[in-house]
């Protein structure tokens, strides 16, 4: 199959608008993804935003990762609606769609189409974005459900890194989702991430707002491996969106486009 995606993802690279003038490559949440940095002006979601705890800087930063997650959001719940791409889909011959939800159904179609649609209108409300003023306070283990990260490196953290975290193999958490308040907790990490990283991270937790979607698992191989052996749960795994959303928007399917290049444990 990987063969095949890749002939049909270069077909359809002929035929894209215009070039992309930049990629970046990093890890999210242990999901190698690839962002593109697009010509056209980013749009401006980010004036309804309301915020707490945060100082001019951290504002300016986040307001920056909204209108990032408001286009990705828009593009590829443009993508999803479209007739021609969905007759791609129901032949599996639309490359990103069977590489992130696996092979087509008409139930499971409408539950991507559902959920990005409603991820693109949420983009158009009102939200409240808290600064945490230390990392500490945003343990993997009590955000379990609706959080983005990625394990933390105990050296950057000091002798205490344990005691603190509970683990040596604690979740380093760049944001979190309040649910039923539409409020986003933006931990310190957050900050450090690359701009399209950071517009990635806000879009994956807006799934969790508006459709509950789960974190069945953030690691690279296996959330590939969802969308071939348990394609209903790859409709439901932030991450899967999260990663076919960056596919959309960069116009490749990800960092590595063979499974087959993709370590086991990342």
């Amino acid at each position: 199959m990987a063969e095949q995606v890749a002939s049909r993802l270069a077909i359809e690279a002929e035929r894209a608008p215009a070039p992309l003038m930049r990629m970046r490559r990093r890890t999210i949440s242990g999901l190698l993804l690839l962002f593109a940095c697009a010509t056209e002006m980013i749009p401006v979601r980010s004036e309804r935003l309301d915020y707490t705890g945060c100082d001019a800087d951290q504002r300016r930063v986040i307001a920056d990762a909204f209108d990032r997650a408001a286009r990705l959001a828009e593009r590829a719940a443009a993508a999803i609606d479209d007739p021609e791409k969905r007759s791609l889909a129901r032949a599996d011959s639309w490359p990103q769609y069977l590489w992130w939800f696996g092979d087509y159904s008409e139930e499971r179609y409408e539950v991507v189409w559902d959920v990005l649609g409603a991820t693109r209108s949420e983009f158009d409300r009102a939200y409240e974005m808290r600064c945490a003023a230390d990392s500490r306070n945003c343990p993997r283990e009590e955000f379990s459900d609706e959080s983005t990260g990625r394990f933390a490196d105990p050296d950057e953290y000091g002798p205490d890194f344990e005691a603190d975290w509970g683990s040596r193999r604690a979740w380093k958490v760049f944001a979190f989702a309040n649910v039923d308040i539409r409020s986003l907790q933006i931990c310190e990490d957050f900050f450090g991430e690359d701009p399209g990283e950071r517009g990635a991270i806000l879009f994956h937790e807006i799934t969790h707002v508006v459709r509950d979607t789960e974190d069945h698992t953030y690691r690279e191989r296996e959330i590939l491996d969802l969308a071939i052996e348990r394609p209903d749960q790859a409709i439901r795994n932030a991450p899967n969106y999260q990663g076919f959303a960056a596919s959309v928007e960069s116009g490749r399917l990800g960092v590595r486009d063979d499974r087959d290049e993709i370590p086991d444990d990342d």
